[in-house]
């Protein structure tokens, strides 16, 4: 249904993995202090709530740790290359020998030490833990492997390697168009808490994300209104800031619907501070439930209300009498065990500044758009996981053009070609394929390793200008704005031999530019 009104889907799937839209937490990194917030939240959700306090050594040398690897994956490896699969080798070449004997992570650290100094933040945080004792620096890598060590799952590292949710968009509009909003559907097991500790490091990068852009390229207030529907609040791991979150949102154009079973349940996770999360909560809607603290507390937040009393007595005998009494009481508008016998088809509404409200529940079935759910008799949704691959051409608004030019100019990796309507339509894309930038350089790698083989001694086939320039583009890397003009240079007609002058890497794109004009004029005068 949302998807036939617009909205693009996005689905962080823990069920049926294969179904699922990639997620890299490494994409939304900015600084250093996001890589300690990111490690500090893998091992706060990874950390059984329950479980027994330890010395705080451990953690706090295993935080450095990971806190060396993630900067170093971050810092120093490709883009393509930034993930958690990155983050498990440089973890696999790790090692402590008897002999004292470098491993292949120590002789690592040392190229970087070499090549950038002692002062990079990686190799800071890695020498703060290394230079320990040997049992120690072993059992801090013991810990940090068997923490990520859910992480060797093919499908959790096929989920990981890459992004796909955007979540900048999600508060900004799809491609900066405010008329196109974002979806993000959470899919979890009921019976396995597993990988729940995804589901944490995605909520919460959300939230930084999110308030990042508020603060900071929006004055301080989003473009679309976020709604955080978490239904089974109390199953899901959260930031543990969340009551701070809660009570500086609603200025950020953010807000949260939470669906507990019952304020036990809240309690339970928020010891301390649970009372701040109805406290910020302009609005309490209580369907029923069986649990007495519950009932106390909807009892007592209804407040009281008051009573007429009429009472009357009569005393009989020779100087009988009688009276009348009348009197205001208080009482409870409803106590808790009246609460608790609410009718199943009625519900209690408490809104702020407003008396509170019994009404009847919404029918769901009378909703215009019922018809248009599974449950109303519409197909189900299949998610299509390859629909998040961006279309090659696809016709962006104004205001998404706007979008894309602001995100160049605050140095995000964006190129914009301009074309005339001319242009546009004299472009006529060869059929032979045309090679990323990443696939060129990868082709050209192969290249050079390959071992040279003498000729053969055959006639070689005369090659078609199609398969010439096919050819031209395969054995150079240009960047997008290069591209950009040799295919306009193609769209127009321009021939090969011309074209081959033209594509010459050291020619800048508008070098590119002025000369492929320059033929276009004398192709045109032929």
């Amino acid at each position: 249904m949302l998807k036939a009104h617009g909205y693009r889907i996005r689905v962080l799937n823990l069920v049926e993995m294969e179904q699922s839209n990639g997620y890299n937490p490494f994409r939304y990194i900015r600084s250093e202090t996001d890589i300690v917030k990111l490690v500090t939240n893998l091992i706060n959700n990874t950390t059984p709530k329950n479980a027994q306090p330890s010395d705080p050594f451990w953690e706090k040398a295993e935080s450095l740790y990971l806190q060396a690897i993630f900067l170093y994956v971050w810092q120093e490896c490709e883009m393509e290359k930034r993930n958690f699969r990155m983050v498990l080798q440089l973890l696999n070449e790790a090692e402590v020998h008897a002999d004292g004997s470098p491993s292949d992570l120590d002789r690592r650290f040392r190229r970087l030490e070499r090549k950038k100094g002692s002062n990079h933040p990686a190799l800071i945080q890695y020498n703060k833990v290394v230079r320990g004792a040997g049992d120690t620096v072993r059992s801090i890598i013991i810990s940090a492997n068997a923490r990520l060590g859910l992480l060797q799952n093919p499908q959790i590292l096929r989920i990981l390697d890459h992004d796909e949710m955007e979540i900048e968009e999600i508060g900004l509009g799809v491609d900066g168009d405010r008329n196109r909003k974002t979806a993000l559907f959470c899919v979890t097991p009921d019976s396995d808490k597993s990988y729940a500790f995804l589901i944490g490091m995605l909520y919460s990068q959300i939230f930084q994300e999110l308030y990042y852009q508020a603060d900071f390229h929006y004055n301080g207030k989003l473009p679309i209104n976020v709604n955080f529907m978490l239904d089974e609040f109390a199953n899901v791991p959260l930031p543990d800031d969340y009551c701070s979150l809660l009570s500086t949102m609603r200025s950020r154009n953010i807000s949260c619907t939470i669906f507990i079973q019952n304020l036990a349940q809240i309690k339970a996770l928020f010891e301390k501070t649970w009372e701040t999360i109805p406290g910020n909560c302009d609005s309490l809607v209580y369907l029923g439930g069986n649990e007495q603290s519950t009932h106390k507390y909807i009892s007592e937040s209804l407040g009281k209300g008051t009573i007429d009393k009429k009472s009357s007595g009569e005393t009989k005998g020779r100087q009988g009498s009688s009276s009348r009494n009348y009197d205001v009481l208080g009482r409870e508008l409803l106590t808790p065990d009246e609460t608790r016998k609410l009718d199943n088809s009625e519900c209690i509404l408490l809104i702020r500044g407003c008396d509170p409200i019994i009404d009847k529940k919404y029918n769901t079935f009378a909703h215009s758009r019922f018809s248009e759910t599974e449950d109303g008799g519409a197909a189900p949704y299949i998610h299509d996981r390859m629909a998040a691959q961006k279309q090659a051409v696809q016709i962006l608004s104004e205001e998404s053009l706007d979008y894309y030019k602001k995100k160049k100019e605050q140095g995000e990796d964006v190129q914009i070609v301009e074309l005339s309507f001319d242009e546009i339509f004299s472009y006529e894309p060869i059929p032979k394929k045309i090679f990323s930038e990443e696939e060129l350089k990868e082709n050209q790698k192969k290249r050079t390793v390959e071992e040279v083989r003498p000729p053969k001694k055959t006639e070689k086939p005369v090659q078609t200008e199609e398969e010439k320039l096919s050819e031209l583009l395969e054995s150079h890397v240009y960047n997008e704005e290069q591209l950009g003009e040799i295919m306009l240079a193609i769209g127009a007609g321009i021939s090969y031999d011309k074209i081959l002058q033209m594509a010459d890497t050291k020619n800048s794109a508008e070098k590119m530019k002025e000369i492929r004009k320059k033929f276009t004029k004398e192709t045109a005068s032929d």
